[in-house]
């Protein structure tokens, strides 16, 4: 259990909605140092980006509300967004203090992430060197990478438009995670990433997690179920698998009107936290896409537009390499749908998971 200072008190100011329209945007930030803790400064109270804040929360990653410097931290918070093409932020910190004394420990690390509409990829990195660390209750040393996209979407159909039907997204992800070396005090390594989507303003945000702690053993979940395609060992997870969100509602995915446009996003986010590293930077990307009647027979004949101009149609084909990732994640899928047969019906409204 992670009990730095980073999570004395998470300070929501960034769980506001995501701006409306279309958007990539990519968030990387790394930040050490013993810092002030000036109460009356807002030194003590922590929260994460706000630009992240609404799809991930809080969730291992905060900068003090007094600024950086301003409560004596060092490194950086770089943020980019743009409404079309490809988009990419990173950032730095090196030789962050966190003890005092002739040989004290020192915090380096980084975050990277880049994104288009149909592929993300972050990585972050950290390593903490020198002296023991103490229990100074104010000091952090954390990196973060995140890629959120949001776009609105129309699936159109001349004899189905304005009845209901259900449309399914297919992603590849592969990545790892590692907090190498042995459990104890104050050796602090957690590594994490996390992939989710947002439907209409809901947000879904464990179709993947993966998280390690330094001395005990990974975990890679999709959903709550394991991740098959990901090998987990001490402070260790790797591997590669396609998830789709079906997997949220099973077995056809959301539910839209034909005709209508909705909202539709994505979100993946790495962090590092002492020394740990995240390295997804290889991309979650978009290799399909299955658009259903309201009976749930899949459909051939339809056509996708975006508020973007993205033409998510062409990007969903996937690349030779990714057909036996689809090949695993169709069999995870047909076990997930196994399990839930004897599910009851449906609900007329989504519940945000995680």
């Amino acid at each position: 259990m992670l009990t730095r200072s980073l999570f004395v008190s998470i300070a929501m100011w960034g769980a506001a909605q995501a701006a409306s329209g279309s958007s990539i945007t990519t968030v990387a930030g790394a930040v050490g140092g013993l810092g002030n803790g000036d109460i009356n400064a807002g030194c003590t109270t922590y929260g994460p980006p706000a630009s992240t804040g609404h799809f991930f929360g809080s969730d291992a990653f905060g900068v003090p509300v007094g600024g950086i410097s301003a409560c004596g931290y060092k490194g950086q918070v770089v943020e980019h967004s743009v409404a079309s093409g490809n988009v990419s932020s990173s950032a730095n910190v090196s030789g962050a203090v966190l003890t005092l004394g002739a040989s004290p420990a020192v915090y380096n690390g980084s975050g990277e992430a880049h994104a288009s509409y149909t592929s993300v990829g972050v990585q972050a990195h950290g390593a903490i060197t020198g002296g023991e660390l103490a229990t100074n209750p104010t000091d952090t040393f954390t990196s973060i990478g995140a890629a959120i996209t949001q776009d609105k979407m129309t699936i159109s159909n001349a004899s189905l438009d304005g009845q209901l039907g259900y449309v399914s997204y297919v992603y590849s992800i592969d990545g790892s995670l590692s907090a190498p070396g042995v459990a104890g005090a104050y050796e602090w390594g957690y590594a994490s990433a996390n992939f989710g989507v947002d439907f209409n303003g809901i947000y879904y945000t464990r179709l993947f997690q993966g998280q390690v702690y330094r001395g005990q053993d990974g975990v890679a979940k999709n959903l709550g179920n394991d991740a098959s395609g990901f090998a987990t060992g001490t402070g260790l997870i790797d591997g590669a698998q396609t998830f789709s969100t079906a997997d949220v509602f099973s077995p056809t995915g959301f539910a839209f009107t034909f005709g209508d446009a909705f909202e539709y996003g994505i979100g993946l986010q790495a962090v590092s936290y002492g020394t740990a590293d995240a390295d997804f930077a290889s991309t979650v990307k978009l290799v399909g896409i299955d658009v259903y009647d309201s009976q749930g027979h899949l459909l051939t004949d339809y056509s996708l537009t975006s508020e973007s101009g993205t033409d998510y149609l062409a990007a969903a084909v996937p690349e030779p390499h990714e057909w036996i990732l689809l090949g695993l994640g169709a069999l995870a899928v047909a076990m997930a749908r196994k399990r839930s047969a004897a599910a009851s019906p449906r609900p007329d409204a989504a519940v945000a998971i995680g």
